[in-house]
């Protein structure tokens, strides 16, 4: 198919089943954020970490933090930064007046049946401390990266442009589609770069970032149930990109 990048599409999905696992796992990192208006915007770090304080370290904080909070909410690109940092062995936890940001550690991906009970415990301690008063948006974010490796001679997706040879140089795509109330947003990127310790590697991304911003904050297990509907979405999305003699090399498992 020729891809138009601004439009956006449908997406529909057959009965095909997923790999639960490929190794080496792609994963590089994943986030699970809630943005949010609040009545208690200044007595958030207290309150959460209150509740955390058996399972993550403070770390030092963002640069961000340095920058008044009246200029962070007139900035929408600083907006929805956290400013506080806490960590544990597997995770990453950003908070803000407005933000709470779940990371896994960069390549230590634990699986989602450890990752999905990690949110379940942070949007908890949002709903017992009564520090959400409406949710803006809530996404699931994975960005994977495949070193040493053309993504796009690997994928199901074929981008075209008369007169222009796009085997070769740059290849950045963005498109963003919806299902069922969900919106995702895929980014594939050619060449890319991770820097890890001292190392910077180059390969492919394929960047997948679901979200919703009708979210049914006071139904415990509506909520619930849109994140498993995320994840499955960005898994069907994920494996539907790539093609299938280059899955079969990841060694799936199902």
């Amino acid at each position: 198919m020729k891809l138009s990048l601004s439009k956006n599409t449908k997406m529909e999905f057959d009965d095909k089943p997923l790999p639960k696992k490929i190794e080496p796992c792609p994963i590089h990192q994943a986030f699970f954020e809630i943005r949010f208006a609040s009545d208690v915007e200044s007595e958030i770090p207290g309150l959460i970490f209150g509740a955390i304080r058996d399972r993550y370290q403070i770390l030092p904080p963002p640069t961000v933090a340095q920058i008044p909070q009246e200029i962070r909410n007139r900035d929408p690109s600083l907006r929805f930064l956290p400013t506080h940092s806490y960590g544990s062995d597997d995770y990453l936890l950003g908070l803000g007046p407005r933000v709470v940001n779940l990371a896994t550690v960069p390549r230590r991906y634990p699986g989602w049946h450890a990752f999905l009970p990690q949110i379940a415990f942070i949007t908890e301690v949002l709903r017992n401390q009564g520090i959400v008063r409406e949710v803006e948006r809530i996404g699931l974010r994975y960005i994977n990266f495949f070193e040493s490796t053309d993504i796009w001679a690997n994928t199901t997706m074929d981008v075209s442009q008369p007169g222009t040879n796009l085997d070769s140089g740059d290849l950045h795509v963005r498109r963003v589609m919806h299902h069922h109330g969900l919106e995702c947003l895929v980014q594939i990127s050619r060449p890319a770069y991770v820097t890890e310790t001292e190392r910077r590697a180059e390969g492919s991304l394929i960047d997948i970032d679901v979200s919703a911003i009708e979210v049914p904050w006071d139904a415990s297990e509506a909520v619930a149930c849109m994140i498993e509907e995320m994840h499955t979405l960005e898994k069907h999305q994920f494996f539907g990109l790539l093609a299938p003699q280059f899955l079969e090399k990841m060694n799936p498992s199902y």
